[in-house]
């Protein structure tokens, strides 16, 4: 035990010195902060707080590329088509009472369903085409590309070299970051020394590179939540207006005719599946490759 004030204090208690670094928690602040982890070094306390304020940065400067105005251009087309989804979820409800128990008819209401589901895909995906095009453009005017990259450089293979190069310093970054935390818990160097070498890892703003890969990414993500909303119609269709007209087509007499019409149905729903796997495939490699490879031409 020693004594600090006149009280006594346990010899477990250590006493309140100033932080390592400004950032540290302080006991004594009056301002209420997050305590460091049980363990956890001030050094890694600090990786920590600059990769987390590295992301709200390349957040915030994703946010100032999707107020471009053509980005929002294309953003409206795609709102667009989803109101256009909506009206036509009601239209279905109108449609399922309507041809309830004439199976010829709904497959043939049904099949003009699927062509404007297959148009509605179109657009989107035109849309997201747009954006992707203008992602390298766009981040420009919020961050500056290298000096080596051509200003106007807008072309799709311009693009993809750039957010390679941007997949690449991201796997650097961790590879210094994972190399920082090391360093922390076994360097004998003194706190303010050590700081110092922490810091360096993260010194650095957001670059252009990754600004493009994380637009991309995200143009990936609204694009893979768009084939969940087509799926989740098709969903419906298929349990409550397809399945029932399929067993009443076979409760009745042969019918050329009939039959016509079910294999013009059936013609654009297997067109239309066939899109959406594409795009969704397409789409689920951009977003594992950080948006690098989205090949969702027309």
């Amino acid at each position: 035990m020693h004594i600090d004030n006149g009280f006594i204090v346990s010899a477990f208690q250590p006493r309140r010195t100033k932080p390592a670094f400004d950032d540290a928690p302080n006991p004594a602040a009056k301002a209420t902060m997050a305590p460091l982890a049980r363990g956890m070094s001030n050094e890694k306390y600090l990786v920590l707080k600059k990769a987390d304020d590295h992301q709200k940065e390349l957040q915030a400067k994703v946010g100032k590329v999707f107020d471009n105005e053509q980005m929002k251009a294309q953003n409206d087309r795609k709102n667009r088509v989803r109101q256009k989804l909506e009206k036509l979820v009601e239209h279905l409800k109108i449609l399922r009472k309507l041809f309830s128990g004439n199976p010829k008819e709904m497959a043939r209401a049904l099949t003009q369903v699927f062509k404007d589901l297959k148009a509605a895909l179109k657009e989107f995906k035109d849309a997201t085409k747009g954006q992707m095009d203008l992602s390298f453009s766009a981040s420009a005017a919020v961050v500056a590309p290298p000096a080596n990259v051509p200003a106007g450089a807008t072309t799709t293979a311009a693009a993809e070299s750039v957010a390679k190069d941007a997949e690449d310093e991201a796997g650097e970054r961790a590879g210094e970051a994972q190399a920082t935390f090391e360093s922390a818990d076994t360097a004998a160097e003194t706190p303010a020394a050590a700081t110092a070498g922490v810091t360096e890892a993260f010194k650095g703003t957001v670059t252009h590179d990754e600004l493009v890969g994380a637009v991309r990414r995200e143009i990936g993500r609204d694009g893979l939540q768009f084939i969940k909303e087509l799926k989740g119609i098709l969903a419906y269709i298929d349990e409550k207006m397809l399945t029932p007209a399929r067993l009443q087509k076979k409760t009745q007499k042969p019918n050329e005719d009939m039959d016509k019409v079910f294999e013009a149905m059936d013609k654009e729903l297997k067109e239309l599946r066939k899109e959406m796997q594409d795009m969704e495939r397409d789409l689920k490699q951009g977003v594992a490759q950080t948006g690098t490879v989205l090949d969702i031409t027309a």
